[in-house]
């Protein structure tokens, strides 16, 4: 006999799958953090397909080790604070009260790593802009920087670069200035508490971070106008920006992401097209050559006339 189930049964047993794939994700995470899988979650992965058992103990599975050995390694999933933001979603807080801070030694290694390898691996796309920064007085501006580390990796990988950053986070300007005079380079870098709308530089800077996933829709429409004043002529913007181009659970995903956390869910096509109607020229979306959950556009200032 056939039994019925219910249009209950079948969300419950759903809901059930996902709680599987949660725990397993933080069995990921947990190897990424600690660097060794315990009995129960080698268990919990091995069922997953993502461990093996050996007579040493469990170990990742060849794909999952392939996965991690890619540049950027574990730390590019970002599995733990992806867990801490969803739970964060779940129960009503913000993201940024969940939000750990790792010691400034660990952040600034990290950063290191990563401004290496964007700048042999991302810069290039950029038509002169390795030369730019290579230059004596290079300029860069950050419109969201966080705790600062990455900002103060640039400046030390690039001694004669002057860097500005924004972010709207009182503690996190704290963290970040401190970071800068630990890296040694508060002396040409500095974190402001505020938001880019308010920029009032001129022919400053060779190259503009924006994510418009954590930049406000009315900070935007007030902001890509005076950063198109503030690069120096021929000088880069890049928006980082949802990139919509998963299954429609993925996009429904991202955009509500993006919304918890106050920024701008406008598709990659609508940012550029609002980049031209601006004025900025070479407007285009980067592909680089490793894997990137955002898109991002690349847009420019053009040489002359000066911008209005």
């Amino acid at each position: 006999m056939t039994t019925q189930t219910s249009p209950a049964d079948d969300a419950a047993r759903h809901i059930h799958e996902l709680f599987k794939s949660a725990w397993t994700l933080a069995a990921v995470s947990a190897y990424i953090t600690d660097g060794h899988l315990d009995d129960p979650q080698g268990r919990v992965l091995g069922a997953a397909g993502l461990a093996v058992h050996e007579e040493s103990g469990w170990h990742p599975s060849p794909e999952l080790a392939a996965l991690l050995d890619r540049p950027g390694g574990g730390a590019s999933l970002q599995l733990a604070a992806n867990l801490r933001q969803m739970a964060a979603a779940g129960s009503g807080v913000s993201r940024w009260e969940t939000e750990e801070i790792a010691p400034v030694e660990v952040r600034m290694a990290a950063a290191s790593q990563g401004v290496e390898f964007l700048v042999a691996n991302l810069v290039p796309l950029f038509p002169d802009l390795a030369e730019r920064f290579a230059g004596p007085e290079s300029g860069i501006l950050d419109t969201r920087t966080g705790t600062g580390e990455v900002l103060a990796a640039y400046c030390v990988h690039f001694p004669g670069m002057r860097a500005i950053g924004y972010d709207l986070d009182e503690r996190n300007v704290k963290i970040a200035n401190a970071t800068l005079q630990a890296a040694g380079v508060a002396d040409r870098a500095t974190v402001i508490h505020g938001d880019v709308s308010q920029l009032d530089e001129l022919d400053s800077f060779d190259s503009v971070r924006m994510p418009s996933t954590l930049t406000a829709p009315e900070v935007m429409c007030a902001a890509l106008p005076r950063i198109l004043r503030a690069l120096r002529p021929g000088g880069w913007l890049t928006v980082q920006a949802p990139a919509y181009d998963g299954d429609e659970l993925s996009n429904a995903i991202a955009r509500w992401r993006v919304i918890r956390d106050g920024g701008t869910p406008d598709t990659p096509s609508e940012i550029a097209e609002e980049l031209r109607t601006i004025g900025y020229t070479d407007v285009h979306q980067v592909t680089p050559p490793f894997p990137l959950p955002l898109a991002m556009i690349a847009a420019r200032r053009p040489q002359d006339p000066h911008p209005v």
